[in-house]
């Protein structure tokens, strides 16, 4: 590519993101995304002293509080920061280990289920561990008792689709498939009829796209929730609000992320024109090659 056409790119896109992220340091709101707590942790998984560390931070700095709060709370002259918490895919270890560690902080969160997985379909779980690079036996996943349980600790439950699809991937009927049928059993197994959608993979523009934020909007979700890394803006669409991921227990990175200072990560990735993102990461526009393919209606399954 020449250079001076991407000297012009780069520097349209650092001056959308830092318009983007001038908007909103006073009530400022962050919502970061967890997976697995348990003491054998890897890069998806935070060892539980980690994840405790983590939580004292926040508690001393920010104020916790719901997803839901979170939207809607009016916190423009309030100079803490309003966090959410969120875990993703549906891990048993988010009742045994996470909830522990955040009643003792004071603290909830929200988990998004793979909703197979909970039904126990064995296509997906081996799709799932496939995704993980894990064996069946090494991962176990939340049940609808623990899921359950979970809701009476406080802590709030929402949809992961039936399977983790790069939804952006799917045609209109499966994207019905993956966000309907999973609210559907959601609302059969726990009687939740209010609940929120969170992305697999979730970058918007590349596993994510206007078709799957408009559909979870119509059919009746609360948000959506995608991977950005940068604090919630007021005009960020609710159907597709940014998270960070947390990877370690580093405070310093969090303490970045929660001040705003790594919000540039994620207006570039919002802003950066689609080839030169397929150029730059190329895998955020694949399904894993050796992973079963996503359902796309639950006819389908074995």
């Amino acid at each position: 590519m020449n250079p001076g056409v991407v000297k012009r790119l780069t520097t349209s896109v650092l001056r959308k993101a830092g318009s983007l992220t001038r908007q909103y340091r006073m009530g400022r709101k962050v919502i970061l995304c967890f997976h697995s707590v348990k003491p054998m942790a890897n890069h998806s998984h935070l060892h539980p002293d980690a994840f405790g560390g983590i939580l004292r931070w926040l508690t001393i700095h920010t104020d916790v509080m719901s997803v839901e709060s979170l939207l809607d709370a009016d916190r423009t002259d309030n100079p803490r920061p309003a966090v959410a918490l969120t875990f993703d895919d549906g891990h048993k270890d988010n009742l045994t280990h996470a909830l522990p560690i955040a009643r003792d902080h004071g603290v909830t969160f929200s988990v998004y289920v793979t909703v197979g997985l909970l039904e126990r379909d064995p296509r997906a779980q081996v799709r799932f561990t496939s995704l993980l690079r894990q064996k069946t036996k090494d991962f176990e996943a939340l049940s609808w008792d623990d899921a359950g349980s979970l809701i009476e600790h406080g802590c709030e439950i929402g949809s992961h689709t039936w399977d983790h699809p790069m939804l952006s991937h799917l045609s209109d009927d499966g994207i019905e498939f993956q966000l309907g049928e999973s609210r559907e059993i959601l609302l059969r197994r726990l009687g939740l009829e209010h609940v929120g959608m969170c992305y697999p993979y979730g970058k918007f523009g590349r596993n994510v796209d206007a078709r799957v934020v408009r559909a979870t909007e119509r059919l009746g979700y609360r948000y959506g929730l995608c991977v950005e890394h940068r604090g919630v803006a007021p005009n960020d669409d609710r159907f597709a609000l940014p998270r960070f991921i947390v990877n370690s227990g580093s405070l310093e990175v969090l303490e970045r992320q929660i001040s705003g200072s790594e919000d540039y990560h994620g207006a570039i990735s919002r802003h950066m024109p689609g080839f030169l993102a397929r150029k730059l990461s190329p895998t955020d526009f694949l399904e894993p090659p050796d992973a079963p393919a996503p359902l796309s209606a639950l006819s389908s399954a074995p």
